[in-house]
């Protein structure tokens, strides 16, 4: 596993999607704007050797993956989708540990456009979010330890 406080990173950061989330009424019908940020481990030392995206992993698929899933979604809570979006990652790009930040601006009255939503660490044991997908992804979390 790569140590959490050392190893190359790749960002993104600013990922605006609109999507169904909410579990008011008006909520179900309407799509939102929700802003995601990634960050995800990946050893670049290889790619950079040979000057190659094909060695590295590919932001950009990366980014196309994750708008098509957050258009489709619907979910009721933002903590679910952080949380599927999590899984998604590392299921679909090997990375060996991703952060999810996800914010709904506007979600709170008088709350600032930019204010943060949830984050998650994944494979992580931290924050702890209780979703139907949360079980497997606190499998993975037990064999890891916490930063």
């Amino acid at each position: 596993m790569t140590d959490l406080r050392t190893g190359d990173r790749i960002y993104l950061r600013g990922l605006t999607v609109d999507c169904i989330i909410g579990f008011i009424d008006w909520e179900r019908r309407v799509k939102q704007t929700v802003v995601i940020d990634l960050e995800m481990s990946i050893d670049c030392r290889h790619a950079a050797l040979r000057d190659d995206v094909a060695a590295t992993l590919n932001y950009k698929t990366v980014a196309k993956r994750l708008i098509a899933f957050v258009q489709e979604s619907q979910f009721h809570l933002v903590e679910t989708l952080v949380e599927r979006i999590a899984a998604l990652i590392l299921e679909e790009f090997g990375v060996a540990w991703v952060r999810v930040s996800l914010s709904k601006p506007g979600a709170i009255r008088g709350s600032p456009s930019n204010a943060r939503g949830p984050t998650s660490w994944c494979p992580t044991g931290r924050p702890e979010v209780t979703s139907p997908h949360a079980a497997g992804l606190r499998r993975r979390r037990q064999q890891c330890r916490a930063p």
